[in-house]
């Protein structure tokens, strides 16, 4: 999830620069200031309810993925069942953790090549057979 990952950073940043602010030693006003620093907490808070939506929605749509990659409920299926494990653990680091092809094939044990295949027969699989049969892992010929 790194639109999470970034919004943490992001908040976490805007957290650091929330509190009052000491007065300036000259005076000096520079146009309309935020004495009380309220008004960055808010933007933080407006921030952190766009991202939590966001997040939330990031985080339904990767779960969908993992069903259609590994089956819904830990049950038997999805990709995994309709083409093997290993084109299932390469779809899952590289699309639902957003992982580079060095550390997918890391996590696969097999070359990037191989990987690279593995990923386009499983996106392939899951388009031939449709979202749903993928997800519950049966193939044209059964029913």
């Amino acid at each position: 999830m790194l639109e999470g990952e970034r919004a943490q950073r992001e908040i976490t940043a805007m957290k650091a620069g929330e509190g009052i602010r000491p007065a300036s030693l000259f005076g000096g006003h520079g146009g309309a200031r935020d004495v009380t620093g309220m008004a960055r907490v808010d933007a933080r808070i407006d921030l952190e309810s766009v991202y939590e939506r966001r997040i939330a929605e990031a985080e339904a749509l990767v779960a969908a993925a993992r069903d259609v990659i590994y089956g819904r409920d830990q049950e038997p299926g999805g990709v995994a069942a309709l083409v093997g494990p290993v084109a299932a653990d390469a779809l899952f680091w590289r699309f639902c953790k957003a992982e580079s092809w060095h550390v997918v094939t890391a996590s696969c044990g097999v070359s990037e090549s191989t990987c690279r295949r593995m990923v386009d027969v499983g996106i392939d699989a899951v388009q031939a057979y449709g979202i749903s049969r993928a997800i519950a892992g049966v193939g044209v010929a059964e029913g």
